[in-house]
C-alpha cells in the first residue's frame, strides 16, 4: 500500500505502531498533524490581531477530519476562530 497524503498508518490502523509496524507495510510517514497547532501558534505571532482563520479540508476524509478537529482544538487555545 502506498500512502501519498498524509494518512497516520497507526490512527488509520495500517500500521500497529511506528516501532513495530507488522505485517508488509514499509515506507515513510510524515506527521504532519502534530504541525497544525503550530502553524496556528506562528500565523498567531505574525498577526496579534488575528481572530479568525479559513480553513479548507475533506470532511468526508479521515484525516482531514482528525486534522481540522486539532486545528479547532489549537485555535481555542489561541482565541482564534476556525471558519
Amino acid at each position: 500500500m502506498c500512502s501519498a497524503f498524509g494518512v497516520d498508518p497507526v490512527a488509520f490502523g495500517l500500521a500497529e505502531s511506528f516501532a513495530k509496524p507488522g505485517g508488509r507495510l514499509t515506507g515513510v510517514h510524515w506527521l504532519g498533524r502534530e504541525l497544525t497547532a503550530k502553524r496556528l501558534e506562528i500565523l498567531k505571532e505574525m498577526l496579534p490581531k488575528l481572530r479568525r482563520v479559513v480553513t479548507f479540508y475533506n470532511a468526508g476524509s479521515r484525516t482531514g477530519a482528525e486534522n481540522a478537529k486539532l486545528a479547532r482544538e489549537a485555535a481555542r487555545d489561541l482565541r482564534v476562530d476556525i471558519v
